[in-house]
């Protein structure tokens, strides 16, 4: 990863990324305490979960065939500025009924924030240093995304969800400006001097990408991070009512899957000469056997050992199929691919938590996990199967068929 960190133009994104993803939160947790404190439901509080996580991917979808007209610094500062405006408002005004729409739009603007940085990072990394580069940002997120929300909950506690909000419209206006210094990723005056070289990327690897059409990609990421959170609804009554374990069970279940994330950024940055395809599929059956492990675990010890084997491989098949599409975009397209990756990221986790719910409130908990387990496979073998019927020479014609990845697809 240092060549990708010596890029002053992928240092300004990196910390772009990892201010909006921690200050984001700081937005997120305080709406939540806001909506469940006004009602005392936990029905309306998942009602702006939707409308925070969920709903704002349809609204991305329909934007991102225009981001890669508009210049790059511009429409990264928009995205930030709309967060800023949002929370000011609600800081500022209260909450009633505006907060629903609201929060789609805050979602909305921080998913089209992260793709665009996606994008960026596409255009100014080539080769190997584009997989240093994905590395690095995910390990950020492992570190990131499970102290986030401790800290915004903290400063909530601390101070109110008012003056949570005031300081995530504070830091989103900063950010706004500082948007403007990040580097021009819309022309090639930013762009890391590669070679063919240097690049350390197996050659088999990218050809096995570039076949592959984009939409693909796009139904996977979906369908992955639908899987990874199939196990949340359930976890807790599974520890409890299944392990015996109470709420001390469960904290050392999600600690050890959340140990097993890091571990899993850390394996993806140890294996950057692979095509993206194959760690995705090792990531995808270490994830299978670690639910399947969990669900048919009878100790503590046994379940957290098998999450910990679940984490790793969560922590890298996103990243895995974030740069499969980076590197499966043609030039010019990077924002919008980004952005239609991010809307399926966001979609997938409602379908997966409806899912599990439904699954642990018919069967079991333990039925859920399996489930989940199962259904890597399924999404695993589905993809080979499609891979080997892609590659199979045509009927009617002697040459084989190769669908270029510049046709575009798949949005969520």
């Amino acid at each position: 990863m240092a060549t990708a960190l010596r890029h002053g133009a992928f240092r300004r994104l990196a910390a772009l990324y990892t201010a909006g993803a921690l200050f984001e939160w700081f937005g997120s947790v305080a709406l939540m305490v806001v909506v469940y404190d006004a009602t005392d439901s936990p029905a309306v509080a998942a009602a702006m979960l939707f409308c925070k996580q969920v709903a704002p991917a349809f609204l991305v979808a329909s934007v991102s065939e225009r981001l890669d007209s508009i210049p790059y610094r511009a429409a990264l500062a928009a995205t930030v500025a709309c967060q800023s405006a949002v929370f000011a408002v609600l800081a500022a005004t209260g909450y009633g009924l505006a907060l629903f729409p609201l929060a789609i739009v805050a979602g909305a603007g921080s998913a089209l924030n992260r793709g665009l940085i996606r994008a960026g990072v596409a255009r100014v990394l080539e080769g190997e240093v584009l997989r240093q580069g994905n590395a690095a940002l995910n390990l950020v997120a492992c570190v990131v995304f499970p102290l986030a929300p401790l800290i915004a909950a903290g400063s909530i506690a601390a101070a109110g969800p008012s003056a949570a909000l005031a300081v995530a419209a504070a830091v989103f206006a900063v950010l706004t400006l500082t948007s403007f210094a990040a580097p021009r990723a819309d022309c090639q005056d930013d762009l890391l001097p590669s070679s063919a070289e240097a690049s350390g990327v197996e050659a088999d690897g990218q050809d096995a990408v570039s076949t592959v059409p984009i939409a693909w990609l796009l139904l996977l990421a979906g369908a992955s991070t639908a899987i990874a959170v199939i196990d949340e609804p359930s976890l807790l009554a599974y520890a409890r009512d299944s392990l015996g374990a109470g709420i001390g069970g469960y904290g050392a279940i999600f600690g050890a899957q959340a140990v097993g994330l890091a571990l899993g950024s850390v394996v993806f940055t140890r294996l950057l000469g692979w095509s993206m395809l194959r760690i995705y599929s090792v990531a995808t059956i270490l994830l299978g056997v670690g639910m399947l492990g969990m669900g048919v675990s009878s100790s503590l010890t046994m379940t957290c050992a098998f999450a910990a084997i679940s984490g790793i491989g969560i922590g890298m098949d996103w990243v895995a199929l974030v740069t499969a599409v980076q590197e499966a975009t043609p030039r010019g397209q990077e924002a919008r691919t980004t952005t239609r990756l991010e809307a399926a990221g966001m979609v997938g986790p409602g379908v997966g938590i409806a899912l599990g719910g439904l699954l642990a409130e018919v069967g079991s908990p333990r039925l859920a996990l399996v489930v989940t387990g199962l259904l890597a496979f399924v999404v695993l073998a589905t993809l080979a199967l499609a891979l080997r019927l892609r590659q199979r020479p045509s009927s009617l014609t002697t040459e084989r068929l190769v669908l270029s990845a510049s046709i575009p697809g798949g949005s969520a």
